[in-house]
C-alpha cells in the first residue's frame, strides 16, 4: 500500500493563497463536487474542529484547505461525505454511500489480499496517529478538476502535452466520532519539466515499467508508456 507514519500535526501541508482560491473557483463553479449522507453531520462538525472552523460542514472544510476531504464511517467505513474539487476522474456522487470495496473496485488487485489489508489497516488507525501515501498518474489534460476524461489518451510521447499528477493522501481517525479522514492534495507538472530532474525522470520511467498492464490501463499510460520510455531514460542519464 506504501503507507508511512506521519506526524499528526502536519497530516495537511500549507498552501499558498493562490491555491485556496482556484479551489474556492472549482467549489463555487461545480456544486456537485461536495456531497454527504444524512448521519454525516457530527463528523463533518468534528472535522471543522480539527481543522480551527469551530463548527461547519464538510464544505466549509474544504474551502478552508487547499486537500480534497472525504470522511468514512468509522465502523462500516463507508464513505459518508466529500468535497473532492481534484478529482482523478471520478466523482462523489458515485462514490456515496459504498463501502471500500465498492469505492476501490475497479482498481486491478484490490479485491482480494489488498482489500483486506485496507480495511485492516483503517480499523487499526488510532486519532494520534496519520498515514500517508503517494499515487501518481500521467494525464493529457492540465485540469486539477477531472471528473472525467475529456480525449483519448495519446498514443505518441509529446512531454509538452503530458502531465504528471501526484496526489499526497493522508488518512486520519478523528477522535469522538471515529470517522476516518481521507486528506487528498493534488500537485501537477508539464512532464517535460522532468528534464531538469533527471532522478525524477528515472523515477517515474521505473515506476512506468514496475507497473502491471491492468493497471496502466487503469491509469491510462498504457498506450502512452512505450513511447514515453525512451524519453524519460535520456533524461534520466543526463542525456
Amino acid at each position: 500500500m506504501g503507507l508511512r507514519p506521519v506526524p499528526i500535526e502536519r497530516w495537511l501541508e500549507p498552501a499558498e493563497p493562490g491555491e485556496l482560491a482556484a479551489k474556492a473557483a472549482v467549489l463555487d463553479d461545480h456544486p456537485e463536487v461536495v456531497g454527504w449522507l444524512p448521519g454525516s453531520e457530527a463528523a463533518q462538525a468534528e472535522l471543522a474542529a480539527v481543522l480551527g472552523l469551530g463548527a461547519g460542514t464538510i464544505e466549509a472544510c474544504a474551502r478552508a484547505v487547499v486537500d480534497d476531504l472525504c470522511l468514512l464511517d468509522g465502523e462500516t467505513l463507508v464513505l459518508v461525505a466529500g468535497a473532492v474539487a481534484h478529482p482523478n476522474r471520478w466523482r462523489v456522487a458515485d462514490k456515496l454511500g459504498a463501502a471500500l470495496l465498492e469505492v476501490h473496485g475497479p482498481v486491478p488487485g484490490y479485491p482480494g489480499r489488498l482489500a483486506a489489508q485496507v480495511e485492516r489497516v483503517l480499523r487499526s488507525l488510532t486519532p494520534g496517529r496519520a498515514l500517508e501515501r503517494r499515487s501518481w498518474a500521467v494525464l493529457d489534460d492540465p485540469s486539477l478538476h477531472q471528473p472525467q476524461a475529456t480525449t483519448p489518451m495519446p498514443t505518441r510521447a509529446d512531454p509538452e502535452r503530458l502531465w504528471l499528477r501526484v496526489e499526497r493522501q493522508v488518512l486520519r481517525r478523528l477522535p469522538a466520532t471515529g470517522a476516518v479522514v481521507f486528506a487528498i492534495r493534488t500537485r501537477q507538472w508539464c512532464v517535460d519539466e522532468l528534464a531538469d530532474h533527471p532522478d525524477q525522470a528515472a523515477g517515474l520511467a521505473a515506476s512506468l515499467r514496475s507497473t502491471p498492464d491492468d493497471l496502466a490501463a487503469y491509469k491510462g499510460v498504457a498506450g502512452v508508456r512505450d513511447a514515453l520510455l525512451p524519453w524519460l531514460d535520456r533524461v534520466g542519464r543526463g542525456g
